[in-house]
C-alpha cells in the first residue's frame, strides 16, 4: 500500500491548500460562527470584552480553520490487490469509508466508485469525495482511492497489517 500526496501549489513561495472557491467560502463562514459564538459566550459570562480581547478570539477562530483546509489536500492511495483479490480490497475499503462517515454515491464504469461524507452541504467541500477505482500500478493489478490525504491516511493505516 502506498500513499502519495503531491506538495501543494505555492503563491510567491507560501504553500496554499485552498482548492476552491467554495472551500475559502466555508472555512470563513465556520471561523466566522466560531467566533460570534466565542464572543457571544464570553460577553454573557463577563461584563464585557476590550479590544484586544475580541483581536485574541478573532485570531482564535482563523487559526482554528486552518487545519480543515489542509486535511483536504489532495492524496492517491494505491493498494496492489494481489494476492486477495480487488473485490476484497474494495470491500474493506468501502467498509472504512462507511466507517468514517462516507457513503457511496454513484458507480461509473470505466470511473470508478464516488463517495461523499453525510456532513451537511454548508460543510461538505467536493474537494472531500473519494473516487475508488481499479487500476495497474508496476505491472500489477491495483485499487487506487483519490480524495483528501486526511481520510485515505486513516483508510491506509485502517487496512496496513499490524507490525510483527
Amino acid at each position: 500500500m502506498v500513499l502519495n500526496v503531491p506538495p501543494l501549489r505555492t503563491v510567491f513561495g507560501v504553500p496554499i491548500p485552498i482548492q476552491s472557491v467554495l472551500q475559502v467560502l466555508s472555512a470563513v463562514a465556520a471561523a466566522a460562527v466560531g467566533a460570534a459564538m466565542a464572543l457571544g459566550l464570553i460577553h454573557w459570562l463577563s461584563d464585557g470584552l476590550d479590544p484586544g480581547g475580541i483581536a485574541m478570539i478573532l485570531a482564535g477562530a482563523v487559526m482554528g480553520a486552518v487545519p480543515s483546509v489542509y486535511v483536504t489536500r489532495p492524496s492517491t492511495l494505491t493498494i496492489r490487490t494481489a494476492p486477495q483479490g480487488e473485490r476484497y480490497w474494495r470491500q474493506q475499503v468501502h467498509g472504512q469509508l462507511e466507517r468514517y462517515g462516507y457513503h457511496l454515491i454513484e458507480t461509473v464504469t470505466g470511473q470508478g466508485t464516488r463517495y461523499r461524507t453525510r456532513l451537511p452541504r454548508l460543510l461538505r467541500w467536493s474537494e472531500n469525495e473519494i473516487v475508488v477505482k481499479s487500476a495497474h500500478d508496476a505491472g500489477m493489478e491495483a485499487l487506487v482511492a483519490t480524495g483528501p490525504s486526511l481520510i485515505n491516511t486513516i483508510v491506509l493505516n485502517a487496512l496496513r497489517p499490524p507490525a510483527s
